[in-house]
């Protein structure tokens, strides 16, 4: 009885497993896509460094940023509340707001840091410039 259960927990675990494995392959493929705009000669090997040194930083505090998260969403249920609007509305921001939100600090980090070693800013300007003449 106990063995079965530890199996089928296991099982549980496990199948979620491919998700969480597509869902930070397509953020760092999203990430690298974003970042070579700001900077074409990235490559990949220097971008998956950067990933890896803002994810070895964002890792133990990510607990903490988790329950920061949470916090504010504390207030913005409050809100929500006072207005009698739906509470309903807020499940997926906080589950996904708690859950991704930590992640999205590396995004800006990698992005930041890219962006700052270009020298320029990422523009749109130029290249619909180039197009339509």
């Amino acid at each position: 009885s106990k063995a079965l259960s530890f199996a089928d927990a296991a099982v549980t675990k496990i199948s979620h497993l491919p998700r969480v494995v597509f869902a930070a392959v397509a953020y760092i493929v999203a990430l690298y896509f974003d970042c070579r705009r700001s900077q074409g000669d990235l490559a990949f090997g220097n971008f998956l460094k950067r990933v890896g040194v803002a994810f070895l930083r964002v890792a133990p505090v990510y607990p903490f940023l988790a329950v920061a998260i949470s916090f504010v969403f504390l207030f913005i249920i409050s809100a929500f509340e006072a207005l009698h609007l739906p509470l309903e509305i807020l499940n997926l921001p906080i589950y996904y707001g708690t859950l991704y939100g930590p992640f999205s600090w590396i995004y800006y980090t990698v992005k930041r840091r890219v962006v700052e070693s270009s020298g320029s800013l990422p523009t749109m300007i130029g290249s619909h410039c180039a197009r339509n003449e």
